[in-house]
């Protein structure tokens, strides 16, 4: 998994998260970001995508530096 593959599912897991009524409050009125927020159950939800995602993220990283470090082993035995 690439950075970039967490990130899109970052987005796309809170997208969902918040689209569901029952973990966020979406408000319609004025300022909508001001009045919109996690409803209680939608709290604990998110706290936990979060940290499946940091742990993915941290994955993701180690892949991507060890698969530089593999290619530029490979590009200096190639010379």
């Amino acid at each position: 998994m690439t950075p970039e593959t967490v990130k899109a599912m970052l987005y796309g897991g809170l997208k969902e998260l918040t689209n569901n009524k029952k973990y966020f409050r979406k408000s319609d009125i004025g300022r909508k970001h001001e009045y919109s927020g996690w409803t209680e159950d939608g709290v604990p939800e998110v706290n936990e995508f979060v940290k499946l995602m940091t742990t993915q993220l941290l994955i993701a990283e180690d892949t991507a530096i060890e698969d530089k470090a593999k290619d530029m082993v490979m590009e200096n035995l190639k010379r």
